[in-house]
């Protein structure tokens, strides 16, 4: 028996809300709070629309708890609040924050990470919206849907030999959103800019080369075809992403962890034996074309030489990380580090044999 501790490897308009800690400096003529680039429109807002609630003519309001980094996209995007609850606004509005731009907070002529409250109101419809069309929201509008499992997606090769040669140059970083349609074969179409920062840096030139790459599932969990479907596409091209040796991947998600039953997934039988209860490994895997880890190799084993390395590699093929992360950037060809710890439960203890009399 088993337990693993994981590790992730690593308004349409809307007021600001920026809280300001007790006895922070006054601001000066050069700070500046985030600010929008781009704010989501009421087509964005109905692309991600619960199905449910916009059928039955119901609204809702969202509050997003997120970071605005001083350099990159937005991260750490949490659920606030959400009214009603259970309608599935909140997972709209996650669903959308990946197309957010701001610039970030300016203190003391630096920029700096800071934490913001992004309200998003879902305006009630005024009736009821009833059935649906294949292939359409409600409202007969293209439909969207969002976090496709891709089947085959841009390599952190690719994404490096497509940075645009001028922003390469003067080692600008960028950020492009694309919109682009699902064909039936999963490949991609009629991709247009949603939006682009900076402008005019050759950004969403690269990413539409670099989503001639990407694959959709011909269908998704649930049989709902995706053929017809738009989705949206965030590229984040990070000036880490010119160095091979930094492969920066962002925030990658598990597609698939190892469950019980397979090679490695029991206790070590010489940790047993030597009565040692608990062991950690940390392995240093490459991601493959189809999100399995290969090339594993332990980086660190504790206690060494009690089978726990053995046992974690063997393991690792259990694992399956999703190709594009939410962060915009591509795992496949990248080196990752994951932390693997055995526990060995306590035994309970064995009953006494009965008295003879």
């Amino acid at each position: 028996m088993m337990r693993y501790a994981w590790a992730t490897v690593a308004l349409m308009s809307g007021w600001l809300i920026i809280a300001v800690p007790a006895g922070a400096d006054p601001p000066t003529p050069r700070d500046r709070a985030p600010q929008w680039v781009r704010q989501p429109t009421a087509e964005d807002l109905l692309a991600v629309w619960p199905t449910d609630a916009i059928r039955q003519g119901i609204g809702g309001h969202v509050v997003l708890q997120c970071t605005v980094p001083a350099q990159g996209p937005l991260s750490n995007c949490s659920v606030r609040s959400e009214t009603p609850p259970g309608m599935g606004f909140g997972a709209a509005a996650l669903a959308m924050s990946s197309q957010f731009l701001f610039r970030p907070a300016i203190r003391h002529g630096v920029a700096v990470s800071e934490q913001v409250g992004i309200p998003l109101d879902f305006q009630q419809p005024e009736a009821p919206v009833g059935s649906i069309m294949r292939g359409q929201t409600p409202l007969g509008t293209p439909r969207s849907v969002q976090g496709v499992a891709w089947t085959a997606v841009p390599s952190v090769a690719d994404l490096a030999a497509a940075y645009p040669r001028g922003a390469r140059e003067r080692r600008v970083a960028g950020v492009a959103t694309l919109s682009c349609q699902i064909r039936g074969d999963g490949s991609l179409r009629q991709c247009s800019t949603v939006s682009e920062e900076p402008r005019s840096d050759g950004f969403a030139v690269a990413a539409r080369e670099l989503s001639r790459l990407f694959r959709a599932p011909v269908d998704q969990p649930g049989n709902q075809a995706l053929e017809g479907a738009y989705t949206q596409i965030r590229f984040n091209f990070p000036i880490e992403a010119l160095d091979p040796a930094s492969q920066v991947i962002g925030r990658p998600t598990w597609a698939q962890r190892p469950h019980a039953g397979i090679p490695g997934a029991e206790y070590p039988r010489p940790a047993v034996a030597a009565h040692i209860t608990e062991g950690r490994v940390a392995l240093r895997c490459i991601v493959g074309p189809d999100g399995h880890l290969t090339h594993c190799t332990p980086t660190s084993e504790d206690p060494p030489g009690y089978g726990f390395a053995q046992a974690a590699t063997a393991l690792a093929t259990g694992f399956v990380m999703t190709l594009w992360t939410q962060d915009g950037l591509p795992t496949v060809g990248a080196s990752v580090n994951v932390p693997v710890h055995y526990v060995l439960p306590p035994t309970a203890p064995v009953p006494a044999p009965p008295a003879l009399r």
